[in-house]
């Protein structure tokens, strides 16, 4: 367990398995794995994610694809260094213009560039600590067709108090009815079948319907199709900036994204034909709603959705009455709040 984010150890090792991969006949050939890295100003930690792919020790042919969406910093420069030692192993992708912006996400044209039968996930600023982890996941892969994807947990770093929660990320929830319920998927961890990831973008098109998240309705695709693996060990580590589309700061943008969050369940229950209590949807998704208001000090919001809802639970009375009092408020707001550090 890492009690600090650095450690001499863990850095040594991760330079002398990097130091030896021009070494590593088996990285030569058609790649069985693409590892997808998408990027935007990560100078400060695009290295430490690429060392913990280069450091994976493997017994088969894989590729890195990073695609930068026009980062305005010394990014692009690192790549460019970094593929420049790498160049059989790393491939580039560099947007014209910045995607985001204008709506759209980097990951298309890094998927289209995929060459292997399985993709593994990661983020430009998130990281693997695990130099097996993608030999293991493969190796279960490979003895499970029926498996279309595996993933861990992964620890949280806070880059603002430069300390990891004592607590991991990560969960077994693997079956559809689990994950319509809650995601407990960290998409650093994922390894999963190319063919699948396809198949979602043909018959879903998540392009062209505004979801928020670009993991989530992939997960729960992928849970009707075939089966998920959880493994239950740290292979990564997730790092919380601040202010990212999962973790929106203000009250207009959190509202969208849990709106964005119910519009997913909504969809994928009505592609699976399930039967589903819609009063009760309707009804979880002003709970959330007014649980965010409550976080974001807004009661009166708050008060508003509580009493738009039909059907309320214990849970959500409870909730209720501690929107209806300052000092309970208060006091959920410091609970939810307060990080477990090391």
């Amino acid at each position: 367990m890492f009690t600090k984010h650095k450690t001499t150890e863990y850095f040594q090792k991760i330079e002398s398995l990097v130091n030896k991969i021009e070494d590593n006949a088996c990285l030569k050939g058609t790649p069985l794995v693409s590892i997808c890295c998408p990027t935007y100003n990560h100078e400060n930690y695009i290295t430490e994610c690429l060392d913990g792919f280069l450091c994976q020790q493997v017994e088969f042919p894989y590729e890195i694809i990073v695609g930068d969406d026009c980062s305005t910093d010394k990014t692009q420069s690192i790549l460019l260094d970094y593929h420049k030692k790498y160049p059989q192993i790393i491939r580039l992708r560099f947007s014209k213009t910045n995607l985001l912006s204008i709506g759209l996400r980097n990951s298309r044209g890094i998927l289209n560039a995929c060459r292997g039968k399985y993709i593994a996930l990661c983020e430009g600023d998130d990281y693997w600590i695990d130099p097996l982890k993608l030999q293991k996941q493969v190796d279960y892969l490979e003895r499970n067709p029926n498996c279309g994807m595996v993933y861990t947990k992964a620890r949280y770093f806070y880059q603002f108090k430069n300390k990891y929660t004592r607590n991991s990320w990560g969960g077994t929830g693997t079956t559809f009815e689990e994950l319509i319920k809650n995601n407990q998927i960290p998409t650093l961890t994922t390894v999963l079948r190319l063919d699948l990831l396809r198949g979602y973008g043909e018959e879903i098109q998540p392009e062209f319907r505004n979801w928020r998240m670009g993991d989530y309705p992939l997960w729960l695709y992928i849970a009707l199709k075939s089966k998920i693996h959880f493994t239950n060990e740290e292979t990564s580590v997730y790092r919380v900036l601040g202010k990212s589309l999962s973790h929106p700061i203000d009250l207009v943008n959190q509202e969208a994204f849990v709106k964005s969050e119910f519009a997913i369940k909504q969809f994928y229950l009505e592609y699976a034909q399930l039967k589903y209590d819609k009063q009760y949807f309707e009804d979880s998704l002003l709970a959330n709603l007014a649980t965010n208001a409550i976080m974001m000090k807004n009661r009166n919001l708050a008060k508003g959705y509580f009493g738009q809802m039909k059907k309320v639970s214990a849970k959500n009375i409870f909730k209720r009455i501690i929107c209806y009092s300052r000092i309970l408020s208060f006091m959920y707001r410091l609970k939810n709040k307060r990080l477990k550090l090391i």
